[in-house]
């Protein structure tokens, strides 16, 4: 019972910062949007809007790379909806798709014994610590199991993906 409490406190906390975040952006848009759609001119309203999202889309990036998980997920997606989404956002978040951090070699290796329950070594003849991909819950490797000396990837889940979604 203690386990499932803390994971409901951490994804209430992790709720609250994604809200303090949002807010915000949320009545500076609403805000701005009253003053823009006032201007009588259309290439002035558009550069208006240009500015605001050049200036946002960075800070929604921010915070989903700050939370991580489920809210990457939901940026990978908005970064896919140019029926609806700003260029800018699109351009922005187009790097949840391909361009996340990756876990440091010591992280991987220490995850994967710890899986594995024996030594990297004792499982694969190589592995490859260069990164294959990074998404929203892990990273892929290439290596070569030392059994039969056939070429796989390893997906390597991130520490506390479970929490994060």
């Amino acid at each position: 019972a203690g386990h499932a409490i803390g994971s409901s406190l951490h994804g209430a906390w992790r709720g609250v910062a994604f809200w303090r975040r949002a807010v915000p952006l949320y009545i500076r848009y609403r805000l701005a949007e009253k003053a823009i759609n006032m201007d009588p001119d259309p290439r002035r309203r558009q550069a208006r809007w240009d500015k605001l999202h050049d200036r946002y889309a960075p800070v929604a990036l921010k915070a989903i790379m700050k939370l991580k998980g489920f809210y990457v997920k939901v940026g990978q997606v908005m970064s896919s909806r140019n029926d609806f989404m700003p260029m800018q956002f699109i351009r922005t978040l187009s790097r949840l798709q391909d361009d996340l951090p990756a876990l440091a070699s010591s992280q991987v290796r220490a995850i994967i014994e710890a899986d594995l329950r024996q030594p990297l070594q004792a499982v694969f003849s190589f592995f490859n610590f260069t990164v294959l991909g990074a998404a929203s819950i892990g990273q892929c490797h290439s290596a070569i199991l030392r059994a039969t000396g056939q070429k796989v990837a390893v997906k390597v889940q991130s520490p506390h993906a479970e929490k994060l979604f």
